[in-house]
Formats: structure tokens, C-alpha cells, sequence
């Protein structure tokens, strides 16, 4: 039976709830979320040989929360940041019709105090979106 830790991408936070003692789990690369006992989790961290509920363990495994001890999390994150910096399977866009803009698209034309964005600009952000999602072929935009 393989030895079990936490992953150092595990944030917990101890909670109470009418008398009762929770950690708060949140897995930081999966978003994985849990609540989970506090008896249970530290018995899960300090007796790795003799889990408690094998399913427990599986889940918390399967979350990203518990990771095989051996494992290098430095290279499963960096696998972790190839994939999702490269992944174009969606597309998502935000465009801000306020005037608080952080001038970082690429696209941008800076103004100082732009009132509206001229039809060239939208013109210009629409070829952008064309452009991409014709290199990239997502599944979902």
C-alpha cells in the first residue's frame, strides 16, 4: 500500500462549526474544496499505514489534497503550468465597457481618457478574436 503526505499545494484552515472541529482543505492547482473533520484529517497525516477509510484516502488522492510520498510536486506543477498556460481547448473573453482599463491587451491603442472605443478598435479587438480562434481551433469560445 503506497505512503501517502500532503501535497504542498494543500492550504488548510481550521474551523469550527457548533462545537465541532473542520479543516477547511483547498487544493490551489486542482480547486479542489473539501470539509473534513479535524479527527480524521490529522489521523490521515499521522497514520499513513493504517488509513482509517480507504475511500477517504482514494478521494482525498484523487483531489489533489494527499500525494504518493516520493512524488516531486515541483514537476507535476510544472507539467501542471505547461498544460494550462498552452490549453486553447476554450477561449474565454472579457471586454470591460468601463473606463478602468489596465491597458494590457494586445490589440491596445492607449488613451488617456477614452470616452468610448472608436469602431476601429472594435473592428481591430473583433480580428483579434477571429484571428485567434482561427490558430487555436477551440472547442468552446
Amino acid at each position: 500500500m503506497p505512503f501517502f503526505k500532503k501535497s504542498r499545494f494543500t492550504v488548510e484552515l481550521s474551523v469550527a462549526n457548533e462545537g465541532e472541529a473542520f479543516f477547511a482543505l483547498y487544493q490551489t492547482m486542482t480547486q479542489a474544496f473539501v470539509l473534513i473533520p479535524e479527527r480524521t484529517w490529522s489521523y490521515v497525516l499521522s497514520d499513513p499505514v493504517a488509513p482509517a477509510d480507504p475511500a477517504t484516502i482514494d478521494l482525498l488522492h484523487e483531489q489533489g489534497f494527499l500525494v504518493k510520498d516520493g512524488v516531486d510536486e515541483t514537476a507535476v506543477f510544472e507539467n501542471w503550468k505547461q498544460q494550462y498556460v498552452h490549453d486553447f481547448g476554450t477561449v474565454k473573453s472579457k471586454v470591460l465597457v468601463t473606463r478602468k482599463c489596465n491597458n494590457r491587451c494586445r490589440y491596445c491603442i492607449l488613451d488617456p481618457e477614452p470616452k468610448e472605443m472608436a469602431p476601429e478598435t472594435a473592428l481591430a479587438m473583433d480580428r483579434f478574436y477571429i484571428e485567434t480562434i482561427g490558430e487555436k481551433s477551440p472547442k468552446k469560445v
